[in-house]
């Protein structure tokens, strides 16, 4: 508890460097528009000016707003700890047989357990040693592995045998989670790029009729900025669309397709029948299960040919 006071005290000390990002914004408009006025020139200023330009409206105040907001955050949720006064330990699973002599985890060696804070959801003790920086984690419960019966179907090559199972009741709890997330990440993004769509339409409309000449350079460059963050918002949401419909089809049929390999090095997998994205590796959820963050292009199994 004293722990966690002393960690909450040291935050009230951290909002300067939001604060000078901040006071940073104005001056870096400033020193934009002196660059524009000596630009003509020197085209070096004008490119210097350009990117003072979007750091002053863009970077350093979404940074600032950023930092004073995680700060702020952090800080009241190391105060719920503290009202909480609870910890969640966690720890490894033994190997031995039950009767037999625990083993005494050598500090280092690997981690044996875990106590982490549950409101603000990061480290307190790592094998019982406070660890030297704050780490953040994501308690995530995935489906029990099944031992249903599967029913075989024919290989479709010679390396491999299918067999058929379907989703338990954890599993499609669990998969019906992640569809819902996705579904409201795609959303989310959907209102992004209806933001960035004004300024998008009028970049286009310029390079299509060649009019981006009679304006000035700053516009240009600002344009182009939220037509390079448009377009990464629109891949974006393709892939998220993607996969939350994909997701949807193998929740509502409900069944895996279990890969075994005859050939080295003879893995195992559990894959989801139309998104194609490895459930389960060697009996073992797959990665994708336990974190938030983006599907990336190692959880499919793209040669599954069915």
């Amino acid at each position: 508890m004293d722990y966690l006071r002393s960690e909450t005290r040291k935050f009230r000390h951290r909002y300067w460097l939001p604060a000078a990002l901040g006071v940073a914004a104005p001056t870096s408009i400033a020193l934009a528009l002196v660059a524009f006025s000596y630009g003509s020139s020197a085209p070096v200023l004008t490119a210097l000016g350009v990117t003072l330009l979007i750091s002053g409206i863009y970077i350093l105040p979404t940074v600032a707003l950023l930092g004073f907001r995680d700060i702020k955050k952090l800080r009241k949720l190391l105060r719920l700890d503290l009202d909480i006064g609870l910890v969640e330990r966690f720890e490894a699973v033994s190997d031995s047989q039950p009767g037999s002599p625990e083993q005494t985890p050598e500090l280092g060696s690997k981690l044996e357990s875990m106590e982490v804070l549950p409101g603000s959801m990061s480290v307190l003790k790592m094998n019982g040693v406070i660890p030297p920086k704050r780490l953040a984690v994501e308690i995530t419960e995935t489906a029990p592995p099944s031992s249903a019966t599967r029913t075989l179907k024919p290989a479709a090559s010679a390396g491999r045998t299918f067999a058929l199972r379907r989703l338990t009741a954890d599993e499609q709890v669990e998969l019906a989670a992640t569809v819902q997330r996705l579904k409201k990440s795609v959303w989310i993004t959907c209102i992004v790029i209806a933001i960035f769509v004004p300024a998008m339409l009028h970049e286009l409309f310029g390079i299509s009729h060649g009019v981006l000449s009679t304006e000035p350079l700053t516009l240009h460059a600002l344009n182009l900025f939220v037509l390079v963050a448009a377009a990464s918002a629109i891949y974006r949401l393709y892939r998220l669309f993607r996969n939350s419909r994909l997701l949807t089809k193998d929740l509502h049929e409900a069944e895996l397709v279990s890969v075994a390999e005859h050939t080295a090095p003879f893995e195992t997998f559990e894959v989801l029948r139309h998104s194609k994205l490895i459930w389960s590796k060697a009996a073992q959820p797959s990665l994708w299960r336990h974190s938030r963050a983006q599907i990336r292009r190692s959880d499919y199994l793209l040669d599954l040919k069915l």
